[in-house]
C-alpha cells in the first residue's frame, strides 16, 4: 500500500516508545560475525541504506526483521528493489535541499 501523505511524528514516535531499537547501517562488520538472532531480537529494527535483509544468504548474519528503513534520494531506486521483500511498516527517503538545484 503506498501512502502519499505525511505520517504524523507523533505517531512514529508513540510507536518506539518504551521499546528495544536496534539501528542497522551498512558495515563490513556486520557481514564478520553472525548477529542475526541479536539483531532480530529487538521491538524495533531500523536498517539504513543498503543494510537490508532481503538476501537470503545473509540471513544468518543479519536477521530477517526490519521495521523502519531509511535511504536517500540517490539511493532510492536500489532501495525500493531491496526492500520489496522485506516489507517495511515505515520507509523514509531522505532528501536534500540546495538552493543551487
Amino acid at each position: 500500500m503506498h501512502r502519499n501523505t505525511p505520517i504524523p511524528l507523533q505517531k512514529i514516535k508513540d510507536s518506539l516508545n518504551n521499546k528495544t531499537i536496534a539501528l542497522i547501517g551498512n558495515s563490513d562488520k556486520l557481514l564478520t560475525e553472525n548477529y542475526a538472532k541479536e539483531i532480530d531480537a529487538h521491538d524495533i529494527v531500523i536498517r539504513m541504506n543498503h543494510a537490508v535483509s532481503n538476501i537470503k544468504d545473509l540471513h544468518s548474519k543479519i536477521g530477517k526483521k526490519t521495521n523502519i528503513y531509511i535511504s536517500g534520494t540517490a539511493n532510492a531506486l536500489l532501495s525500493y528493489n531491496l526492500i520489496t521483500k522485506c516489507k517495511p511498516e515505515y520507509i523514509f527517503i531522505l532528501t536534500r535541499w540546495s538552493e543551487k538545484y
